[in-house]
């Protein structure tokens, strides 16, 4: 598996990528018609926004499987294929994004949680700092000054276009495969909501 950076050309394959995440995985955490309205709304552009306005990874195992979107110190979005949940393609982009947090002189990373994917942002030692808003999502932080640098890549982001067996084998080896990835980054039903420039919070998945 290589992590590269987004490109135009990706954008079809990463909007269909988060549609298909959210309809197979958000379920039934929320309802079939809540998923359908998230899947949705802001879906037309919402790939090329991210590209044009923020940072974003793709997971490359021949074709895209996965894609994180980081905006400063934030986890904007993080969505992998249903075909590849469970084989700890979301936590090497987790793990991706958090070191480009840090690379980029931020200790905290941040970001909104829906419901399903709660725990597994838990478990990767996220800790809520706030009420639930209205549609549901938890704002949750990690301390990045407290992480041991074997949990973070090694590798400089720059250098990342090339393959992460060598990080793959750490994960295997902390057994991230058996977590559940019911993951994703985003507002909880759709469209990025926008938020002051000093706040830069927005619902995570």
């Amino acid at each position: 598996m290589q992590i590269r950076r987004a490109e135009a050309a990706d954008e079809e394959a990463l909007a269909s990528i988060r549609r298909r995440a959210i309809l197979a995985l958000a379920v039934p955490a929320m309802s079939r018609e809540q998923a359908e309205r998230w899947a949705t709304r802001g879906a037309a552009d919402r790939v090329a926004r991210a590209m044009r306005e923020h940072d974003v990874w793709v997971a490359v195992e021949g074709a895209a499987i996965g894609w994180v979107e980081v905006d400063r110190d934030r986890v904007a979005a993080l969505y992998v294929s249903p075909s590849c949940s469970r084989r700890g393609v979301g936590s090497v982009l987790l793990t991706f994004a958090e070191t480009s947090i840090r690379s980029s002189g931020y200790t905290t990373a941040r970001l909104e949680s829906s419901q399903n994917a709660l725990d597994y942002y838990l478990r990767r030692g996220y800790l809520r700092c706030g009420p639930a808003d209205s549609d549901g999502a938890w704002p949750l932080r990690k301390d990045l000054a407290a992480v041991t640098p074997n949990r973070l890549l090694t590798k400089p982001v720059s250098e990342c276009r090339a393959s992460i067996d060598d990080d793959q084998e750490k994960f295997d080896h902390r057994k991230v495969s058996q977590l559940r990835y019911t993951m994703f980054s985003d507002t909880p039903f759709g469209g990025a909501r926008q938020q002051p420039a000093n706040q830069g919070m927005e619902p995570t998945r």
